[in-house]
């Protein structure tokens, strides 16, 4: 697999390691540069006496260079990669060397050797069981009361009526929000920031139907969790991960009893976004056998990298794990074989925009909470009417692109589909599409 020098730009970390990394591409630079279907090295003349030895997994994308950078990747493993990209004829088939194949083959033992389970004693495990039953009773002490106190502020909400929310100041959400925060329930915090998000002072009256929304869906949601033991468990898990019990994906990669779903997954999209001093990664995923989506969620920090083994509009041959849920989204990968040039098989679409809408309702009725719907719909095409742009099929229904798609993005999706249709990968938010790229002759093309 190779890639293209804007997943390349996604890999560094930073614009000026790009930058640096681009130029040390050139072919006379590098003294070696040689590649396997699993790994990619090269040599190049550093500082030192010695030069320095680069090395990429190709695969399960990780980096590795006997340069003292600290950033990761360095410019040389971007350089090597863009190298890669732009001038095949530079990097030759070759056999790895003792330095590449040592590393490769610890990367590749350690994916596939099994955690060893740890000894523990009946009386380890009975105090270990007796102090985790003691932290769930506490948590659902400190829920079960920030759910009454948020019942109780959302009815004082409807008594002196959802008009008296244009005067409410940005603390008064906060504050609530804080209270949750308290309660140990981020989920609902979550829910009470987004109504203090809503813009009232638009000039038409949006806002109203936007924040009945929200507070029905918390009302809902609050409703459940006090019913909750009357539901049956996937769904008593559901509504935790919604109220802020998250379970970690160390620990569901370590769940022998997960299910594997092993398939061709297309990463049709991803975004990054900044809250606080957090970076959130979203990776869209598309199964071509399954037809399944997958959400894989990724932080980082300044101290923290994100990881980076999961390339926007690359194509992995790969087991992934999802998260319990009556509507499962959230995943992990838990196995990643490869990367694949091009696709075995055209995916499998909605036929229209018509059908995209009954599916929408239908996943609506399934599962209310529902957010960021992949979907692969046939025939797609940008169409402007001179006001905006919109999503057109061949029977001319469209669909409203979401406002976080700018105007240089629709003319990029113009240039590359030339105006024609095209089966095309999209996330649906807030009743909205995110066009995120094309099924173009089995290769995905990201807009």
């Amino acid at each position: 697999m190779k890639f293209t020098e804007s997943q390349i730009q996604n890999l560094a970390p930073d614009d000026a390691s790009f930058k640096a990394g681009k130029a040390l591409s050139g072919k006379n630079q590098w003294l070696a540069a040689s590649f396997t279907e699993r790994s990619l090295w090269g040599e190049i003349k550093g500082s030192g006496s010695k030069p320095y030895q680069t090395q990429v997994d190709i695969n399960a994308i990780a980096f590795k260079c006997s340069c003292p950078s600290r950033k990761f990747p360095c410019k040389h493993g971007i350089g090597l990669l863009l190298l890669w990209a732009n001038d095949a004829s530079a990097v030759t088939a070759g056999t790895e060397p003792s330095w590449v194949a040592e590393w490769m083959d610890k990367r590749v033992a350690k994916a596939e050797k099994p955690a060893e389970p740890k000894e523990h004693t009946e009386e380890d495990i009975a105090k270990s069981e007796k102090s985790k039953q003691k932290r769930a009773d506490e948590r659902i002490m400190f829920v079960e009361a920030g759910v009454e106190e948020l019942t109780l502020w959302m009815s004082d909400l409807v008594r002196t009526g959802l008009l008296q929310l244009q005067a409410k100041d940005r603390s008064f959400f906060d504050k609530t929000a804080a209270r949750m925060i308290d309660a140990k329930a981020p989920g609902l915090a979550s829910w009470v920031k987004s109504l203090g998000k809503i813009n009232y002072y638009a000039d038409n009256h949006i806002w109203q139907n936007e924040a009945l929304v929200i507070l029905s869906k918390m009302h809902l949601l609050t409703s459940a969790f006090q019913n909750l033991a009357n539901l049956s468990e996937i769904w008593q898990q559901t509504i935790k991960s919604l109220i802020g019990w998250n379970q970690s994906p160390k620990e569901l990669l370590a769940d022998e009893t997960a299910e594997i779903i092993k398939d061709i997954w297309v990463v049709v999209g991803q975004e990054t976004t900044q809250e606080e001093d957090i970076i959130i990664q979203r990776s869209w995923l598309k199964g071509i056998n399954t037809q399944k989506s997958a959400l894989i969620l990724n932080f980082g920090t300044r101290f923290a990298p994100l990881d980076i083994s999961v390339v926007n509009g690359s194509i992995l041959e790969a087991g992934i794990v999802f998260f319990p849920s009556v509507w499962p989204q959230r995943a992990v990968v838990k196995l990643q074989n490869r990367i694949l040039d091009q696709l075995p098989q055209a995916p499998i679409c909605l036929p229209n925009i018509n059908e995209l809408f009954s599916f929408l309702a239908a996943t609506y009725a399934e599962y209310p909470y529902a957010t960021d719907i992949c979907c692969l719909v046939s025939g797609i095409r940008p169409v402007s009417d001179q006001e905006r742009f919109v999503a057109a099929d061949r029977e001319n229904y469209y669909m409203e692109i979401a406002p976080e798609i700018d105007a240089d993005k629709m003319i990029n999706w113009l240039a590359i589909s030339g105006g024609d249709y095209y089966d095309t990968a999209m996330v649906i938010r807030n009743n909205k599409m995110m066009p995120l790229g094309i099924f173009m002759d089995n290769k995905y093309v990201l807009i």
